[in-house]
């Protein structure tokens, strides 16, 4: 397993990356993964954490760096969970684990998200 988060910008800092780190490994402790960051700026993130540079002058911009962990450029195989960095973690993630389908991310039934739309799907949790 391969856990995955993309940091960039000013938004949320090392510690933010830190703090999903250490929850997903606190959480993870029969299961063998291995922590990735993907970012503009590796200052403060801890040697546990795997980092990985963004892409540059490719016109990614904003969220929209979340895309990138689906290119081949990006150098992920195996499966993948991939959590925003805001996301906090709680208990264990061993249901989410069990999920064997291609591909997974929430559903926004039933609450509206920051873009004020309800239903549909959001992106801060992905597995496949």
């Amino acid at each position: 397993l391969t856990v995955v988060c993309v940091k960039w910008g000013e938004k949320y800092g090392a510690e933010y990356v830190n703090c999903l780190h250490w929850g997903a490994s606190r959480w993870l402790l029969d299961v063998r993964h291995r922590f990735v960051c993907f970012t503009d700026d590796p200052t403060g993130i801890s040697s546990q954490v795997e980092v990985k540079p963004l892409p540059q002058n490719d016109g990614w911009q904003g969220w929209w760096f979340k895309a990138y962990i689906f290119s081949q450029s990006a150098g992920l195989c195996g499966r993948i969970l991939y959590l925003d960095l805001d996301s906090v973690i709680v208990g264990s993630l061993s249901p989410l684990l069990r999920y064997k389908q291609g591909f997974a991310l929430l559903s926004a039934a039933d609450f509206s998200a920051e873009e004020d739309v309800a239903d549909g799907y959001n992106s801060s949790v992905m597995l496949w």
